[in-house]
């Protein structure tokens, strides 16, 4: 293939539709893209790409007809198949002012239950004036593929942001969950602590109540014993034992 291939342009192989031919009805679609992509790997890798003639000479084995350009990318656009190709400045110019408008495409296709044929394999482009498929050969506006490249660009940079996002997100998920199971354990920490004050504070009530029946028990004793010793009522002892020790309710000294 010539060396001097460094004219690019963008261009519509072939619209997405059912499209006829001698052979029977063609089906052009997404599936027939991806096998097309996956055929032309190695070709694209290693520099090749897939020939484009002025019309179809390689349909005949003895031709020796050299090719003007070639396809160096297929990918999807504008509803259908785009290819990115390079020209020799004569192909280019003769595209570029309209001596010729259109494209052929020649590919090994694959037949289906229904009867129509799927194209799986490009083989090579004729170009053409008279092309069997319509919009096949179309230039696509600059300004539109450079679009269509930082879209995929952007699409590509969103996905990767998300990815880091959603990473973030599961950090923060382990870090929530950490913070929820320290918080729960000092809740619980926290009623242990009140229940055990509670429990201390009853205990020195019932001390307190305790100590002061006690109290009272000796301050009745003692006001029986008076009354008796000194044959005055046991209400007139117990008010003087009381006045006397300074007793009050609730409370002895």
């Amino acid at each position: 293939m010539r060396s001097n291939l460094n004219k690019g342009l963008v261009q519509i192989l072939c619209p997405y539709g059912n499209w006829n031919h001698i052979q029977g009805m063609q089906r052009v679609d997404s599936v027939s893209l991806k096998k097309m992509q996956r055929a032309s790997r190695f070709s694209m890798l290693i520099g090749a790409g897939i020939p484009i003639y002025i019309g179809h000479p390689d349909e005949n084995p003895k031709s020796k007809a050299k090719p003007v350009g070639k396809i160096v990318r297929i990918f999807e656009v504008h509803g259908g198949i785009g290819i990115e190709a390079r020209y020799c400045t004569s192909a280019y110019e003769k595209i570029a002012n309209g001596e010729i408008k259109s494209m052929s495409p020649r590919w090994q296709m694959e037949k289906l239950p229904s009867g129509e044929y799927r194209p799986i394999r490009l083989i090579s482009a004729g170009l053409t004036n008279n092309p069997n498929i319509e919009g096949s050969g179309r230039v696509i506006n600059a300004q539109d593929y450079i679009l269509n490249k930082n879209l995929v660009s952007e699409s590509k940079e969103i996905i990767k942001q998300c990815k880091a996002v959603l990473t973030r997100a599961s950090h923060c998920k382990k870090s929530a969950t950490k913070i929820s199971k320290a918080l729960k354990s000092a809740e619980i920490q926290a009623r242990l602590e009140k229940t055990k004050i509670s429990a201390e504070k009853n205990a020195e009530k019932s001390s307190s109540e305790v100590g002061s029946q006690m109290t009272l028990t000796q301050l009745a004793h003692l006001a029986n014993q008076r009354s008796k010793t000194l044959g005055e009522s046991y209400s007139k002892s117990f008010a003087y034992l009381r006045k006397q020790h300074n007793f009050h309710k609730g409370k002895g000294r």
